[in-house]
């Protein structure tokens, strides 16, 4: 049985905040790598192209671990959104399974007391 699902929108837009702030500030110094790494391309110096391959590969190891933590936070940020339900509804549709609140129905084909759809 899943677990009741959460309410609390001030939970929900810290944890939104804090994702948008931290892809923010990971963008800068990715940013400022690109813009390293095109100008070292754009050289005609073979060391100077050594040095841009260089922070390539830095780059590449920094987007994979900033997409590890910005993943983190935007699911922990997504988990937290609000659900709002009506509050008629019953404690299996809080939970999402709202067909488990019928009486299981006998099977039309066995009981032999429905009409059966056509075939064709």
């Amino acid at each position: 049985m899943p677990p009741i699902l959460p309410h609390d929108t001030r939970t929900y837009r810290r944890f939104r905040w804090q994702a948008r702030l931290a892809t923010a500030v990971l963008a800068i110094p990715l940013a400022s790598a690109v813009v390293e790494m095109i100008a070292r391309m754009a050289s005609d110096d073979p060391q100077t192209h050594k040095e841009g391959a260089w922070i390539f590969f830095q780059t590449g190891l920094y987007c994979i671990a900033a997409g590890l933590v910005l993943w983190t936070l935007w699911r922990r940020s997504f988990r937290a959104r609000p659900h709002r339900l009506h509050t008629d509804q019953s404690d299996w549709a809080w939970r999402g399974v709202p067909e488990m609140d019928a009486p299981p129905r006998e099977h039309l084909t066995l009981n032999g007391d429905g009409v059966l759809p056509p075939r064709w």
